[in-house]
């Protein structure tokens, strides 16, 4: 006779041993090699933008290294590689409240991070996806830019040579971006002042 069948005990016996706790680490304060790397975290938090938007930003070798980087890992050109560059090292612009300047760096980060590439290749401008009205840069959509409407908003899902498809972070809602003929006045956002 075979013996009667019982499931807990059986699922008991598979299951693996509980894992040990770790111990909670002991420290007597940062050493010294991380309290200096502590420091030098806090002298570049409070290194100053330049004071004007379209110059080089102050320590050029940062800007060049930040350029070569976007450039060359992705894949669009030195144009857009610099102005990224330019963008995370400017002081916010009169017109931006501190979170949506800090959402439109984001915005351009990810879309070049995401798009560059493909933008660059399918013929998008620099003011295509990164134009905005030097009137109301914050506000204005008739010379705005891909980037400058996503406003933290929107994902761009697909890229084509006339469009952008895009959904919402929201709600998961379609809308297309089309590209137009670029407005008179239009400029990149790293050029604001």
């Amino acid at each position: 006779m075979f013996p009667r069948f019982n499931g807990r005990a059986h699922l008991a016996a598979l299951a693996p041993a509980p894992a040990n706790l770790a111990k909670d680490a002991k420290s007597d304060g940062p050493t010294i090699a991380a309290a200096g790397e502590l420091a030098r975290l806090a002298e570049l938090a409070g290194r100053h933008p330049p004071t004007s938007n379209s110059e080089v930003p102050a320590d050029p070798v940062e800007f060049e290294e930040r350029a070569a980087i976007a450039e060359y890992d992705g894949g669009y050109p030195r144009e857009w590689a610099e102005g990224l560059a330019r963008l995370s090292t400017m002081p916010k612009p009169e017109p931006y409240a501190a979170p949506a300047w800090e959402t439109l760096n984001h915005d351009a980060a990810v879309f070049l991070d995401r798009h560059g590439a493909t933008a660059a290749r399918l013929g998008w401008s620099v003011l295509d996806c990164f134009g905005i009205d030097p009137d109301q840069p914050a506000n204005g959509y008739a010379a705005a830019g891909l980037v400058a409407l996503l406003k933290g908003e929107w994902t761009v899902e697909r890229l084509d040579a006339d469009r952008a498809e895009l959904r919402s972070r929201a709600t998961g809602a379609r809308q297309t971006f089309y590209r137009t003929a670029v407005v008179n006045g239009a400029q990149p956002i790293w050029n604001m002042r």
